[in-house]
């Protein structure tokens, strides 16, 4: 069997190698949904002029009822608020950023 040294192999070697590794997990175990978030990804990635990439985020379309969470998201937003005053600074940046 043939070894190398770490300086014997590119650095696209080791990502080829990376990525044979990780091929190993078989793509026909896969739910339905990380099927579509798969196909999701393929279709919506790209790079910006900076070189950046932008992956829209895959939201289900079928969302009927997101529950009821609306007291306890309020209890939590009041509770966040309450421990920002005793920090004027954060609090202040973050009312500005919201």
């Amino acid at each position: 069997m043939f070894t190398c040294t770490e300086h014997d192999i590119s650095l696209s070697e080791k990502i080829e190698m990376f990525w044979k590794v990780e091929e190993c997990i078989s793509k026909e175990n896969w739910s339905n949904e990380e099927k579509l978030c798969v196909e999701h990804f393929t279709k919506n990635t790209r790079r910006d002029e900076t070189g950046k990439f932008i992956v829209k985020l895959p939201l289900k379309d079928n969302v009927v009822q997101l529950g009821k969470s609306y007291d306890i998201a309020m209890r939590r937003f009041l509770s966040l608020e309450w421990r920002l005053t005793k920090f004027p600074e954060i609090y202040n940046q973050y009312r500005d950023f919201m």
